[in-house]
């Protein structure tokens, strides 16, 4: 009987902090701080899928469209490894128990890729190689600057934050290398 009295008490009281937090200049309650983590971790969930979708779906495209072997070999491991870390970011969000959310800034991410891909695509293959790797320079950029200034600061899950530290890694390997390939690119032409 105390238990059902307790359990009682706590859920109703979690449900006014609730109601409370999200009344405007209401200070947040820690059961607000908790949900805002959650969303929190699961943006950082949502921006890393989208990414791994975006730099796959680029990679592929630049395969198809005959690249010098230093772009093709880029476009592969860009393939493999974002292929590999959206597998491991699907596991790690389906045993954190967390979905990604989406959000008018992530749909606008989203709309953005896919309007860079399908300007890189109607380019002609000699015209595609500098501005397919000029973009990767840009994407990995932001990425970067994205996890560094946003993500892993507001990481609220330990096993979140080594994941994202882990991406941020290849991330910047893939910017070097575009960098260097863009640096290559330049004194061909």
């Amino acid at each position: 009987m105390k238990t059902t009295v307790l359990v009682a008490c706590l859920s109703a009281a979690l449900m006014t902090s609730m109601a409370v937090a999200n009344e405007p200049g209401k200070t947040p309650t820690a059961s607000s701080q908790i949900m805002t983590a959650a969303a929190v971790d699961s943006d950082a969930i949502a921006f890393l899928t989208a990414v791994n979708d975006h730099e796959m779906m680029a990679a592929e495209m630049a395969l198809e469209k005959n690249p010098s072997e230093a772009v093709a070999e880029y476009a592969q491991m860009l393939h493999d490894q974002h292929t590999s870390n959206q597998e491991k970011n699907l596991a790690f969000a389906d045993a954190a128990g967390i979905s990604a959310n989406d959000s008018p800034g992530l749909d606008a991410m989203k709309a953005k890729s896919k309007a860079k891909r399908d300007e890189l695509s109607a380019l002609p293959d000699d015209a595609f190689e500098t501005a397919f790797i000029a973009a990767m320079v840009q994407d990995h950029t932001e990425v970067l600057s994205k996890i560094d200034n946003e993500l892993l600061p507001n990481a609220t899950d330990p096993e979140l934050a080594k994941h994202l530290r882990e991406t941020r890694t290849h991330i910047a390997m893939h910017l070097e290398h575009a960098q260097e390939l863009h640096g290559s690119l330049a004194a061909m032409r």
